[in-house]
Formats: C-alpha cells, sequence, structure tokens
C-alpha cells in the first residue's frame, strides 16, 4: 500500500498532456511493460513523449540497456530511502541503476533515479536531471544548452570530475546551464587534484550562462593547479558551501575569466585571503569551514549520506545567502529534499489497514511528514 501511495505522488510529477506510463522492471517476474529504458526506447508503440517509470528494484543490464534515445521522453523513479530499514539487502526502495545511463537525444527529463556509475549525456539540449543519486555526470556534445542539473546527491567515486562537460573541438557553445541545491562531493583519495564541477578548457570560451547556486560541494584537491574544487569560467557562483578537504587554502582558482562568486562560505580561511581575491571577491565568507563546523553530520546518515549535510546550527552558512536564507543544497526557493522525494508533496511513512470494515466503513489511517523529516 505505501508504495503504491508513493509511487501516484510521484506522478503528479509528469504533466504532458496524453502520454503514457510504461513500467520497466529488470525482474521478469514483475511482468512490466519492459525489462530495460533501451527495450521500451526501441518499441513501436512507445511515443517520445511517454514516461518510463522505472520500479524500485535493482536494474542489473549493461550499460547499452540504459539508452535514452526518445526525444521528448521523462524516465521517473521513486527516489530512495523510504523504508525505515533502509540499507538492509532485502529491501530495495529505489530503481537502482548499477551501470551507465546514456541520453542521446534531446528535451529528456531523468527524475527519481539511483545510478552506481555516471549520466552521460550526448544530447543537444533541454536536458533536465533532478533529485537522482548518481555516481558523476559528464556530457559529449556539441552545443549542449538548456542543461539543469537540481536537487541531486552527485558522489563522485570515481576518479575525475563529478561533474564535467566536455565535447568535440568544433563545439560552438555551453549555453544556460544550471548546477542548483545539489550536494556534490569527491572524496575518492587520488594524488592529484581532482574538481568537483569542471569545464574543458577548450569549452570556456564559448561558456555563457552557467549558473552554479545553492550546491553543498566537498572536495579532495590536492594540487592547485588542477583548478581546485571547482574550474570554470564565465559562470555565477552563488550561494554554495564550497569545501576543500585536502587543502584548506585552495578552493577554486579565482583568475579564471569572468565569473562572478558571491555570498559563498570557503573552507578558505580569512588571513589567507590574498589582496587580489579579497578585493574582487570580498562578498563572500571566508571562514575556514570545515564538514565539522558547518555539518551536523548525522550519524544515522549512514545509508543516506544527504542527511550527513544537514547545517548545524551555529553553522556559517545559516543566513548567509543573497537572498538572506541559508547557503549550500538546502536552502534558495527550491532546497534539496532527502531521498529523492517529490518536491512539494509531504510523504507518507506508515499505513494501517484493519483487516475487517467497522459499520460498513474500512478505516484506513496513515502517517504523514513534511519534506525533510
Amino acid at each position: 500500500m505505501r508504495k503504491i501511495l508513493l509511487f501516484a505522488a510521484a506522478l503528479l510529477t509528469v504533466t504532458t498532456a496524453n502520454a503514457k506510463v510504461w513500467r520497466i522492471n529488470y525482474d521478469d517476474n514483475a511482468k512490466a511493460d519492459f525489462l530495460t529504458i533501451t527495450d521500451a526506447c526501441t518499441a513501436a508503440k512507445v511515443a517520445d513523449t511517454d514516461t518510463l517509470y522505472c520500479e524500485p528494484c535493482l536494474h542489473n543490464g549493461a550499460a547499452a540497456a540504459n539508452v535514452i534515445s526518445r526525444n521528448g521522453m521523462t524516465v521517473l523513479g521513486p527516489g530512495w530511502g523510504y523504508e525505515p530499514n533502509y540499507g538492509n539487502t532485502s529491501t530495495i526502495p529505489e530503481a537502482c541503476f548499477a551501470n551507465t545511463i546514456q541520453i542521446t537525444t534531446n528535451n529528456v527529463k531523468v527524475e527519481g533515479i539511483k545510478c552506481n556509475s555516471a549520466i552521460y549525456v550526448t544530447g543537444l539540449h533541454n536536458i533536465v536531471i533532478n533529485r537522482c543519486n548518481v555516481a558523476s555526470i559528464s556530457t559529449n556534445a556539441r552545443a549542449l544548452e538548456n542543461f539543469t542539473i537540481s536537487n541531486s546527491i552527485i558522489k563522485g567515486v570515481i576518479n575525475g570530475a563529478v561533474i564535467y562537460f566536455s565535447g568535440d573541438y568544433s563545439s560552438t557553445k555551453l549555453h544556460n546551464v544550471y548546477i542548483t541545491n545539489n550536494i556534490i562531493h569527491n572524496l575518492y583519495n587520488y594524488s592529484d587534484s581532482r574538481p568537483c564541477i569542471s569545464v574543458e578548457s577548450y569549452l570556456r570560451s564559448c561558456t555563457y550562462n552557467l549558473n552554479i547556486l545553492h550546491n553543498t560541494i566537498i572536495g579532495l584537491a590536492y594540487k592547485s593547479d588542477g583548478g581546485g574544487v571547482i574550474s570554470v569560467t564565465n559562470a555565477l557562483i552563488q550561494d554554495n558551501i564550497i569545501i576543500n578537504t585536502a587543502n584548506q587554502t585552495f578552493v577554486m582558482d579565482f583568475n579564471n575569466a569572468g565569473n562572478v562568486i558571491r555570498k559563498n562560505v570557503f573552507s578558505l580561511n580569512a588571513e589567507n585571503v590574498n589582496a587580489v581575491i579579497s578585493e574582487a571577491y570580498s562578498d563572500n565568507y571566508y571562514v575556514g569551514a570545515t564538514i565539522a563546523n558547518t555539518f551536523t553530520c548525522k550519524e544515522n546518515a549512514k545509508y543516506r549520506t544527504e542527511e550527513y549535510y544537514l547545517l548545524r546550527d551555529d553553522s556559517h552558512a545559516k543566513n548567509a545567502a543573497y537572498d538572506g536564507g541559508d547557503c549550500g543544497a538546502f536552502g534558495g526557493v527550491s532546497p534539496y529534499v532527502i531521498c529523492g522525494r517529490p518536491q512539494g508533496i509531504p510523504y507518507i511513512y506508515d499505513v494501517e489497514v484493519p483487516a475487517q470494515p467497522t459499520d460498513n466503513k474500512l478505516r484506513v489511517s496513515f502517517k504523514v511528514k513534511s519534506q525533510n523529516e
């Protein structure tokens, strides 16, 4: 009963008129419409604007089984971590993909899924990745525009940048990119600089309207010549928490061209800020932020890593944002929602259904919590 209600809540986010919803489940016993995303995308009965609902299970197919090739398609999952015993191997409360998910077309939305590998984008425009739990996101496309990554946790468990924009050398633009309200952390222990967000150098001269807003970004970057935790140009970088756990004084290259950097909480200490940074980027918080003095680091967040990054009451990020709210993923107009739950919809965490009716009525009761409870 609980899962049915949660599925219904998730589908409220799908508003395409006349579109159909198809069930995807890698388990033959589930009797779903299709075993894999690729099966659905290549089926004649599936329309471009349809929704593929990936049911809670371990989607074990090879990477070739996870190719989104239909223009205008929505791929939807239930989020993760609904069950109170989350982490128990007998329960999989999420649509978990073991291999890479590829987006090869345009006007695609991926929402509410978990991917232990990368989401790899070669589509050109109108791509949305929202409420996902993924290892990394990378692109390799000409003229990528209107690309949004929001309300997701991107874990960086591989050797390389967590969000990485590249293309071929004939690329003409990287336009209208929004990276908002995400938890991005790269703690891969490697003796080199590994930025969390990076744009390939040859794309930087044609990057416009890149927005990095209200993210919690935790990096492990050893060398200053590798770009630090963020290595971008021509970007608005605002209301983020940016911490380098390997080199506290180097969080990003402040000399990169065209960046507007304001109201961010940095691991960089005020006494280590040089004159150039203090004059050009004085509207930031150089407070020596660490994981310990910024976040609650809740012990019960072992399987829900995002809860680890809830703000302490005395955090420097509290009420520090441009709009007067909190910096980081849990601030702004669209705060990060724990466990990939649908935004703006309270979630049902307990349901009681009696075995017999009373007075010819079946009295069903359920308990509801708000988004981040």
